[in-house]
């Protein structure tokens, strides 16, 4: 019987459910750490890292509609045009894949790690930013960015400045706990569950 459990996850169905299951998972990781960021009104919100994990277990499918479904959920909370921020979690998907695939994403080598959150950090934050002058001018729009745009503000008088500079402190960080969080429960799951076959 066991082994019949076993041999499930190997069907195609098995996959398919467990396709499906991850990107529900990664869309519930940026949510409730979305919420959570918000509430404590840090300058951070980890909405990617769950995006980062379905890369790892699922592989890019996984990550890219896992985080497009996310953010098309966020609509309803952050308004109509929140829609645009999916683009961020599409790089950080394919530029964490590129990285994965080198081997890089990996809590066995912790130094890679650390230059793959601050690579996927300063791209995303160009992102960010392209979105931000895009959609929104360039005005800052999340409550627990404010001091640090604030600080910025205050020592270089340019709002522009101010908002590029604040991407390029918290983005990094960002993604740096973001991609260590992905790694450690990567490293932590069952074979079973893991569609993106690579050594650990």
């Amino acid at each position: 019987m066991r082994n019949r459990k076993n041999d499930y996850w190997k069907t195609v169905t098995g996959k398919r459910v467990v396709f499906f299951l991850l990107i529900l998972f990664v869309v519930l990781i940026n949510f409730c750490s979305v919420q959570i960021a918000e509430f404590l009104q840090i300058p951070f919100f980890f909405d990617t890292w769950g995006t980062t994990l379905g890369v790892l277990v699922g592989g890019l499918a996984v990550g890219l509609v896992g985080g497009i479904v996310y953010n098309l959920i966020m609509m309803t909370v952050w308004g109509t045009s929140a829609w645009v921020w999916a683009f961020a979690n599409i790089w950080v998907a394919i530029i964490v894949t590129i990285l994965n695939r080198k081997g890089w994403i990996s809590i066995k080598y912790p130094g890679k790690l650390f230059v793959s959150g601050i690579i996927v950090g300063l791209t995303t934050a160009i992102v960010i930013i392209i979105i931000l002058f895009t959609a929104w001018g360039g005005v800052e729009t999340y409550e627990g960015v404010l001091p640090t745009y604030d600080a910025l503000l205050d020592v270089t008088g340019s709002k522009t400045i101010a908002a590029v500079g604040e991407k390029f402190i918290t983005t990094p960080f960002d993604q740096i706990v973001s991609l260590f969080l992905a790694a450690i429960v990567y490293s932590a799951l069952p074979s079973k569950f893991i569609l993106n076959r690579r050594k650990k």
